[in-house]
């Protein structure tokens, strides 16, 4: 990491990790937790990992609720508790631990980095399902490679309600106190679309919700990121930003020293907007008379924000009789603002013998508009 400074705050800078894309509303960035839980729970878990086959009625969801370098929270929740009749003592122990042990009941405690044991009974009132969060600390979870959430019930000779099993996918970084940061999102950008969003994902720290950022490298002000949660913020790429290529510097903003100032570099390429050239009489042509032609472009893509400005640049026109030799031509002329026409020119054509004819529109493109072309057959009667 090679420290960079400005005139006002500490800048550090980081490697552009890579991730997976972004989905609507915010790309999942935060490492997987485990498989949703029924509403039925007390506390509603969700995002499961895969949930294993129980050896009789227990199943098992587990999902990670926290982590960092102050320890792992974990919810479980166990579904198929067999009730204790009578007002038996049977108890559901989950357990928090190394991947792939066999017969959890029968190891000592401390093989595991945290475990819980809740009465079956509780699971009445919850039609047979019981939440509840294993805490570790992240010393203990750090030391085992791959991780598990076990439970099992048991009434104090044999389980009734069998055993379950469902491995866990930890935020080792996070653990580790370490600040990850990681951006995904649009590498590219046509200009005038307002679409266009780059994500950045703040791994690591207390307080996701006073996380902040900011975006420069662009034409303008600097664009400041909207907190998405999570850790998550997305920034959205001006319309107006010009093509060509831009390093953007993604900054950091927290509370929290460890990651206040981090930046973050990747690469965008703005390309100029497709356009439509396109054409219209006014007055329609007819023998002996002269007639009046709207002619311009337009960007061809919809999502180019109303704001932008229309098409600049040189545009000509001309009338092609049927044999392919030019019955008039404009000459090069330009398109310029105008409140009426914005994006077309008005010019007027000739009179024209009776006849088939084509008319061609060449626009020759901006540095923001790409060029294009149009023809159109009429015939003057």
């Amino acid at each position: 990491m090679t420290a960079r400074r400005t005139s006002t705050r500490p800048l550090r800078r980081v490697a552009l990790a890579s991730v997976a894309a972004l989905a609507l509303g915010g790309p999942a960035l935060l490492a997987p937790a485990g498989a949703a839980t029924a509403a039925s729970a007390p506390a509603a878990p969700a995002a499961p990992a895969a949930v294993s086959a129980a050896e009789a009625a227990l199943t098992l969801d587990a999902r990670v609720r926290s982590a960092s370098s102050a320890g792992l929270a974990v919810d479980a929740t166990a579904r198929g508790v067999v009730l204790p009749a009578d007002g038996g003592g049977d108890t559901v122990t989950f357990a928090l631990g190394p991947a792939g042990l066999e017969d959890p009941a029968s190891l000592d405690p401390s093989v595991f980095a945290a475990v819980v044991t809740e009465p079956a009974a509780a699971a009445e009132e919850y039609a047979g399902a019981l939440t509840t969060t294993l805490t570790a600390e992240a010393e203990r979870v750090l030391a085992d490679a791959d991780h598990a959430v076990y439970a099992w019930q048991s009434d104090g000779e044999a389980g009734p309600g069998g055993s379950a099993s469902v491995p866990l996918e930890v935020d080792r970084d996070a653990l580790r106190g370490d600040v990850v940061v990681e951006s995904s999102g649009a590498t590219t950008h046509g200009f005038g679309r307002t679409d266009s969003y780059v994500w950045l994902a703040v791994r690591g720290i207390e307080r996701p919700a006073d996380l902040g950022g900011v975006l420069t490298g662009l034409d303008g002000a600097p664009v400041v990121g909207e907190n998405r949660g999570g850790g998550v913020l997305r920034f959205r790429i001006p319309e107006r930003t010009l093509p060509g290529t831009r390093t953007l510097q993604l900054e950091v903003r927290s509370p929290e020293p460890a990651a206040d100032g981090l930046v973050l570099s990747r690469e965008l390429v703005v390309t100029r907007a497709a356009t439509t050239a396109v054409s219209s009489f006014e007055v329609a042509p007819r023998a002996g008379r002269g007639s009046s032609v709207l002619a311009g472009a337009v960007a061809t893509d919809r999502r180019v924000h109303l704001a932008v400005p229309r098409a600049r640049g040189p545009i000509a026109v001309k009338v092609y009789r049927a044999d392919g030799s030019v019955a008039w031509s404009s000459g090069v002329q330009q398109l310029v603002a105008n409140a009426a026409f914005d994006g077309l020119r008005r010019f007027a054509v000739p009179a024209l013998p009776a006849g088939s004819y084509r008319l061609v529109v060449g626009y020759g493109g901006s540095n923001v508009f790409e060029a294009s072309s149009a023809t159109r057959a009429f015939s003057v009667r």
